[in-house]
C-alpha cells in the first residue's frame, strides 16, 4: 500500500511517504492431473502455473532429475514434449519457488507403445477361415516371451 502523510511541527510541514510491500508464498493455479496415459509419437503438454510475490520460478523434473531442454520445451510455464517416446515415461514434477517458499506437484506419465500383440486361441482359429494363429508386432522397448 502506498500513501502520503503530512506532519506539521512548529509551522514546518514535513512530508513523508511510506509503502508496504505485500509478499505471497507460491501456490498453483493451474496443475496437471496426477496421472496421464498417452500414445507414442504424440505431442504432450503438462500444464503448471503458479502465482506468488515475488513471482515464483517454475522448474520441471523427471524422475528426480532437473530436465534439460532438448526436444522438450517450456512454454508459458507449461512443459511440452514433442513426439513423446516410450523412454519419456516417468514421474514429472513441477516446482514453483520464490523467497517465501517452494511447492511441488507431480504427474505420472505412462506411454503406450505403438505396437501390440494379438493371440488367437487355436480353437477359435480352427473355426475361422483364416490361418493366422498369432499376429504380432512386438514392441522394441520391452522384453516379452511368447510361448505357444
Amino acid at each position: 500500500m502506498i500513501g502520503n502523510s503530512n506532519l506539521k511541527c512548529d509551522n514546518v510541514i514535513i512530508r513523508t511517504s511510506c509503502f508496504t510491500m505485500f509478499t505471497e508464498s507460491p501456490h498453483f493455479v493451474i496443475k496437471p492431473s496426477p496421472s496421464m496415459t498417452v500414445k507414442e509419437r504424440q505431442n504432450v503438454t503438462l500444464p503448471c502455473k503458479a502465482t506468488g510475490f515475488p513471482p515464483p520460478i517454475i522448474t520441471w523434473y523427471k524422475d528426480g532429475q532437473m530436465i534439460e531442454e532438448e526436444r522438450k520445451h517450456f512454454k508459458k510455464r507449461n512443459f511440452e514434449i514433442n513426439n513423446i517416446m516410450y523412454e519419456d515415461r516417468g514421474i514429472y514434477a513441477c516446482t514453483a519457488e520464490n523467497l517465501l517458499g517452494r511447492v511441488q506437484l507431480s504427474v505420472n506419465v505412462t506411454v503406450k507403445g505403438r505396437y501390440s500383440i494379438k493371440i488367437t486361441k487355436l480353437s477359435q482359429a480352427l473355426h475361422s477361415k483364416t490361418t493366422d494363429l498369432v499376429q504380432a508386432n512386438l514392441p522394441y522397448t520391452t522384453n516379452h516371451i511368447l510361448i505357444l
